[in-house]
């Protein structure tokens, strides 16, 4: 009977017990409500003692779980960041200032090798646009980086560089770069646009092999702020050892577009690029040309494969553009009655005449070799002629063919070496002698 009050008291302290050790449910509510942001902290419960902290934890609330840490030793350095695989791509994640954490698709990646270079490249162009302040406006320029290799790469890489040194800023959607309206010309599609005022190009490698020497400056300029110093900086780049007269050329390749932009496209008010800015040549260098015997050591070279001397001896024998010859198709030749008929030329003047006997000889014999061909002449991989660096391949056939006069093979200030052009000089030459 003496233990019933010490039993009865046991159970009245009980409750107090089970308060302390387990929250209640409406205590716990608010402990969530005061963890969220905006949330309202209840005041302590009078009486309750403080709850005693595990050793090592802090003192500050717990964090829930999947949230973000909050110091400062976790957040990442700007312009630095990681890789990962994402549905078979790779992408790479940066911190850029301003600009928050952004993801970049790495398509031509394909091994986490890859990726790392890659983000490496993006973590440096970041940190350009990152220290001129230009990170907001580069954003676009990034992504380019993240998807090109190459040249195209090269073109970003500049285009930020232009940016970060305030020479240009990021053009808004829709502006039509120098490289975008290249294409645009080169691949007829403007012709097509406007055939009234555009003709297509016919030799458009070689208006690329221009080009080439220019786009890596102009390729990623707007044509809209495209400035008469864009087209200086660009032809003071040129290699050293170009000729004038090529230089020459790259100048009215880079005219004749902005002319183009202007109109019929009208994409800018009119050419930034005034009269007489295409530097001019003085063109009173001697020229080479080949005696008879030397064409017919060239003719007679087993050195020499038949399709180049087929080809250079047709030059000569009819005085044709190099060009213009290698553009014939069998259709603009009559073998039955020996012409030929040349509507689409240089001049854009349409004109017929009849070939040389021996001439038509030759080619009568030369088509039953290849009989499949569209083209009169073309390569030994079937490649059109002259192709490029013809000049080049002309004068390796004429030494392999032991054509060996000096002036032949050499550029002076007084004189140039032979060029494919130079046949037409051999045909004025052999026609003054009784060779036909």
């Amino acid at each position: 009977m003496t233990d019933v009050p010490q039993r009865r008291a046991r159970a009245k302290r009980s409750p107090a017990v089970a308060t302390s050790s387990v929250p209640s449910a409406g205590s716990t509510e608010r402990r969530a409500r005061a963890s969220r942001p905006g949330g309202r902290a209840s005041p302590p419960e009078a009486g309750a003692a403080p709850r005693a902290s595990l050793p090592g934890a802090s003192s500050s609330p717990e964090r829930p779980q999947g949230t973000a840490p909050s110091a400062a030793g976790d957040k990442r350095a700007n312009g630095s960041g990681s890789v990962r695989l994402r549905r078979n791509t790779w992408t790479a994640r940066l911190s850029l200032g301003e600009a928050g954490r952004r993801t970049f698709s790495l398509p031509m990646c394909r091994t986490e090798h890859d990726a790392n270079a890659r983000l490496e490249v993006l973590a440096e162009l970041s940190r350009h646009l990152l220290a001129a302040g230009q990170i907001v406006l580069g954003l676009p320029l990034l992504e380019q980086a993240a998807a090109r290799e190459g040249s195209a790469l090269r073109d970003v890489r500049l285009a930020i560089n232009h940016l970060c040194r305030g020479e240009a800023r990021a053009r808004a959607s829709g502006e039509t770069t120098f490289a975008e309206f290249a294409e645009r010309v080169l691949s007829g599609k403007l012709a097509e646009q406007y055939p009234d005022h555009v003709k297509a190009i016919r030799t458009a490698d070689k208006y690329e092999q221009r080009l080439g020497h220019v786009l890596d400056v102009l390729g990623p300029v707007p044509l809209v702020r495209f400035t008469l110093d864009h087209a200086d900086h660009a032809m003071s780049r040129l290699p050293a050892h170009l000729e004038p007269g090529s230089r020459r050329n790259i100048a009215i390749v880079i005219h004749r577009l902005l002319s183009l932009a202007a109109y019929p496209a009208r994409i800018i008010a009119h050419n930034p690029l005034p009269r007489g800015w295409i530097p001019k040549i003085e063109n009173n260098k001697a020229k080479g040309y080949l005696y008879p015997d030397e064409d017919q050591r060239l003719m007679r070279s087993q050195m020499v494969p038949l399709c180049f001397r087929i080809y250079y001896g047709f030059l000569t024998r009819e005085g044709m553009r190099a060009d213009e010859a290698g553009t014939l198709e069998w259709s603009d030749v009559d073998l039955d009655r020996g012409a030929v008929v040349l509507d689409e030329n240089k001049t854009d003047d349409p004109r017929a005449w009849a070939l040389s006997p021996d001439v038509v000889r030759a080619l009568r014999a030369y088509r039953e070799l290849w009989p499949d061909n569209r083209r009169v002449f073309v390569g030994p991989k079937g490649d059109p002629l002259p192709g490029c660096h013809g000049a080049e391949r002309f004068r390796d056939h004429l030494q392999s063919a032991g054509v060996d006069r000096p002036e032949l093979f050499e550029t002076t200030e007084s004189r140039l070496n032979i060029r494919l052009h130079d046949t037409r000089a051999t045909f004025i030459t052999i026609n003054q002698t009784e060779y036909r």
